[in-house]
This record gives C-alpha cells, sequence and structure tokens, in this order.
C-alpha cells in the first residue's frame, strides 16, 4: 500500500501527491484532466480515458491433433481474454470447421472473416464504449425465468427447446465474463460499466451464480423429458418452488433491498427442507434431487449480491 500525507496549499486548498509508477502506467502528464467519485467514505481518482491507438491482440490456434471439444474450449478462453483475431489453422480444420463457426456464432460479437479447408480466421466486433452491461444481466435473467415457468409445468413437453436455451446461458455468461476480465486489465474501464468496486466484484459472482443455476435446469429438462408421470409430477412441483425463491432474490438485487435479502437468504434452509418432503414424496431419483438443492444453493448465494 502506498501512503501519502495530506499537504495544506494556500489557505483554503490541501494537495495530495500522486505515485509516479501510476501516472506512467496512464500516461499522465502536467495539466491532464483526473476524475474523482466519492463512494462512501473512499475517493475514487481515474485519469480520463483518452483515445489511443489500440494494438491488436492476435492469437494462433493450432488444430492439429486436438478433439473438437478442445478447440471449442480454447475458441472460448481466447475469446473471454478479448483476443482481436483467433485464427485456427491445421490439417484436420475441414472435418470441423462447421462446428467450429457455429461455436463463434454462438459467442457475442465474434464473426468469421475467413473461411478455407486449413484456416478460419475469426474477429471479435465488440465496442466497449456503447455496452450497457446491465442489458446484458435482464437477458439472462429473462432466459433463467422462462426455463423456471415452462419446467414448472406438468403439461410442457418441449423439453428440446429449454435445453437449447443453455447455448443461450453459455453465451451471456461469457460475454459478460469477458467484460469483467476486460474491466480488470483496466480499471480505467469501470466507469463504462457505471459499477464500483465492490458493485463490480458482486456482480462478477452474481454471474456466475446465475449461469450455473442455468446449467442445472437445462439439466432438469433433460431429466422431465424421460421422467414417469409422478416423478415428473414431483419434480415440476420443486422448480416451481424454486421459482419462487429465485424471484424473491432477485426482487431483493433489482431494488437493492438488504433486508429483504438477509430475508431470503434465510429461507434457504425452509426450502431445502420442503424440496426434501417433495423428492421423498415422488420418489425422485437422488441424482436429479442433488440437481435441485445444488440450484437452491446458487440461488442462496445470489444474496450476497446485495450485502455481500
Amino acid at each position: 500500500m502506498d501512503v501519502r500525507r495530506i499537504i495544506a496549499f494556500g489557505k483554503s486548498s490541501f494537495v495530495v501527491s500522486l505515485p509516479k509508477k501510476w501516472l506512467d502506467r496512464y500516461h499522465l502528464r502536467k495539466g491532464d484532466v483526473l476524475f474523482m467519485n466519492q463512494e462512501g467514505d473512499k475517493l475514487i481518482i481515474a485519469p480520463e480515458e483518452k483515445e489511443e491507438v489500440k494494438e491488436e491482440r492476435r492469437i494462433l490456434l493450432n488444430t492439429s491433433n486436438k478433439t473438437l471439444s478442445r478447440l471449442k474450449r480454447e475458441i472460448r478462453a481466447s475469446y473471454v481474454h478479448h483476443y482481436d483475431y483467433i485464427t485456427l489453422e491445421g490439417k484436420n480444420l475441414s472435418a470441423d470447421s462447421n462446428e467450429i463457426i457455429k461455436t463463434a456464432q454462438d459467442l457475442v460479437a465474434l464473426e468469421v472473416m475467413e473461411h478455407s479447408g486449413t484456416r478460419i480466421v475469426l474477429k471479435d466486433f465488440l465496442n466497449f464504449r456503447d455496452l450497457h452491461i446491465a442489458d446484458y444481466f435482464r437477458k439472462l435473467d429473462i432466459t433463467i425465468r422462462s426455463m423456471f415457468a415452462d419446467l414448472k409445468d406438468v403439461k410442457f413437453a418441449d423439453y428440446t427447446n429449454v435445453v437449447g436455451r443453455r447455448s443461450s446461458v453459455v453465451r451471456l455468461y461469457l460475454f459478460i465474463l469477458k467484460i469483467f476480465k476486460m474491466v480488470m486489465g483496466d480499471s480505467r474501464k469501470m466507469s463504462n460499466l457505471d459499477l464500483g468496486p465492490i458493485n463490480f466484484l458482486s456482480y462478477y459472482s452474481h454471474n456466475y451464480a446465475v449461469y450455473r443455476v442455468g446449467l442445472w435446469m437445462a439439466e432438469i429438462a433433460e431429466t422431465l423429458s424421460i421422467a414417469k408421470k409422478t416423478e415428473k409430477k414431483s419434480i415440476c412441483e420443486a422448480i416451481a418452488l424454486l421459482e419462487r425463491y429465485y424471484l424473491m432474490v432477485i426482487r431483493a438485487i433489482i431494488t437493492n433491498n438488504v433486508n429483504k435479502a438477509y430475508e431470503a437468504s434465510e429461507k434457504r434452509e425452509e426450502y431445502l427442507g420442503e424440496l426434501k418432503e417433495i423428492c421423498v414424496r415422488g420418489n425422485v431419483d437422488h441424482g436429479v434431487s442433488s440437481i435441485l438443492n445444488s440450484i437452491c444453493h446458487e440461488i442462496h448465494q445470489m444474496c450476497h449480491h446485495v450485502y455481500g
């Protein structure tokens, strides 16, 4: 931690010296503008974001002797770490090209620029300045709500559709994660998101919790597609219960109501007890009941977005 003393300057002003390393990092000189924002008892100082020539970040992925699943992971990792160009080259590229392109199309702002039998070039067109991250959190929330709404309905049958929404959950999760990693690499971008350092951490963990809920809901959809009538009825009842818990927590987050968040947090054991009763009564498979419990725990984790 760097310590600075307050120095009197004239009769009514005070000054604090700034660390040279910080000034050098952001190329600041005499006369440059600094922005100050008070958050509680903290004073946040940030440099003016200057127009600068951005150095393009490129990565080359060799596809030879790699499985398709490995290539998908490498593409997503490169995307999250905000490479401007992702180039794939290799002899076996032709066989996997359709799946690779589909993987790219499932990622926000990533486009195919070049495609041949041995080479695929992907470009990231994200414009950080025009970004409203809250919109993407809302989209993620809407997707999760739609999954709850369908899976709690005993008469619902289009489970393939719900499973397909898993890709939307992953797409939004990776995009939000990408933005967070960009901000962690350059704290000046924090102001673009209209999030303070504390809110930033809360949103980071919230993104992962909602993502996990979405993945487990897709697994429940796969189970419901083959479940027997009695078990299906109980699973739908459990989903309806979890939906109530999810909406309770989301309302606390939207209104930033700390008391409501604490109340929701204390409800976890009550909901877990009800889930257990429903699963025992309906003879629900142990693996499925474990997933339902995990959803409940992850929803509870979201309470930390408000008071954590």
